[in-house]
């Protein structure tokens, strides 16, 4: 083989073995923190990863967060904190029948909850979850349960409100079926969503007081969103208008 062909040769094979080093770097599970992952979701996006988060079920939810804590709401009860991850699968019955259970819910569903380190396939990039609510998605392949006890009480307090929106078009009619859901809600209150009534209208009950933004929107509409303000013991009002796509 002469010289030129040789190194035709060897560029060839390192080329390959580089596009394998790539791709096996790119599948390898990676360790990370729950705050790492969050802040980087965009690098770690398809990638098999592993970090601890506290798991939260109940009505309508299947998530992980960094933290879970007691409820600014009259009745005591655990809420997780911060960014939520939906857990679209890997929560066996066994481990499952292991978490802790709270009984006393506004839904009427048991909640369970408890501190994991889970492996798993992470997404962003889409909208993900019950209502597409949720940013970040993963597909659990191994859960392992830590120990964990729920804090204690918090306090007995009212802090709670009532949210009530009306949607409607730009020519004040309204609006079924438009999407509502919070992007930002005050410290141990849930992401919210829901969506209107024949009437345009959508009424949360039994949120935390203080300071949300909601993203509202229909496919056939632009979306809008809108700041405000749930006071504690009364019923929060407003109206929002959508042009048409």
């Amino acid at each position: 083989m002469n010289r030129k062909k040789f190194l035709v040769s060897f560029i060839l094979i390192l080329s390959v073995m580089s596009s394998a080093i790539a791709g096996c770097s790119k599948s390898a599970n990676q360790t990370v923190t729950f705050d790492q992952l969050i802040s980087q979701a965009d690098r770690y996006n398809g990638r098999s990863v592993t970090f601890e988060a506290f798991y939260f079920a109940g009505f309508e939810i299947s998530a992980l967060s960094r933290a879970v804590g007691p409820s600014t709401s009259g009745t005591w009860k655990i809420v997780p904190t911060g960014s939520l991850i939906w857990v679209e699968s890997g929560i066996s019955e066994e481990l499952f029948n292991k978490l802790y259970r709270q009984t006393d819910t506004p839904s009427g569903y048991t909640e369970h909850i408890g501190k994991l380190k889970v492996t798993g396939n992470f997404e962003t990039g889409r909208k993900y979850g019950h209502l597409d609510a949720y940013q970040y998605q993963i597909a659990i392949t191994s859960a392992e349960l830590l120990d964990w006890s729920p804090p204690p009480g918090g306090g007995t307090s009212t802090q709670t409100g009532i949210f009530q929106i009306k949607v409607t078009d730009q020519n004040d009619k309204p609006l079924a079926g438009a999407k509502v859901v919070s992007e930002e809600q005050p410290d141990g209150q849930l992401k919210i969503t829901g969506l209107t009534d024949a009437e345009g209208i959508a009424i949360f009950s039994d949120v935390n007081s203080g300071n949300y933004i909601f993203d509202i929107n229909r496919y056939d509409y632009l979306q809008n969103n809108i700041a405000i303000t749930v006071a504690a013991g009364q019923t929060t009002s407003a109206t929002v208008k959508l042009e048409s796509a």
